[in-house]
């Protein structure tokens, strides 16, 4: 659990630049649910918005899948997407979605995101999705000097 909240911190802090306003709870719900919905279905994505920075990582039998909400108005950071799945769940329909909010939303708003990450009943899967994190704050750091 401990190697999570330093991913999560150093994700956090690699994301302070562009966050401008608070993750609302529209966008908390769409990271989490409505994506998820959009993208089985084919269906465009939600007006007003963009997903960019995409990373993947694999570890053992999971895939995470870490990207960035922008608000396209502003170009700003709505939230990070974690979006995870694993090649053993036989009785899980797709991956299950987890919105990190930006640094700037409401308190009740992160917990709820922490509530939602505790409730995994898988060591693997937090260190999965540890991982995915980690791998993010590499490429991201290497783009920003150039080296990807």
């Amino acid at each position: 659990m401990k190697n999570i909240l330093l991913g999560l911190a150093l994700l956090s802090i690699t994301t302070l630049a562009k966050a401008q306003e608070p993750t609302t709870q529209e966008e908390y719900n769409y990271a989490t649910k409505g994506l998820k919905m959009q993208r089985g279905n084919g269906t465009d994505m939600k007006a007003g918005y963009s997903v960019v920075n995409s990373s993947t990582t694999t570890a053992g039998t999971y895939t995470v899948v870490v990207e960035d909400l922008l608000r396209k108005a502003d170009n700003s950071l709505a939230c990070t997407i974690i979006e995870v799945n694993n090649s053993t769940w036989a009785n899980k329909p797709g991956p299950t979605y987890f919105c990190m909010p930006n640094p700037k939303a409401p308190q009740e708003m992160k917990n709820q995101y922490w509530l939602a990450i505790q409730a995994l009943s898988s060591i693997d899967i937090h260190r999965a999705i540890n991982y995915g994190l980690a791998s993010r704050v590499v490429d991201m750091t290497n783009s920003y000097y150039g080296k990807k």
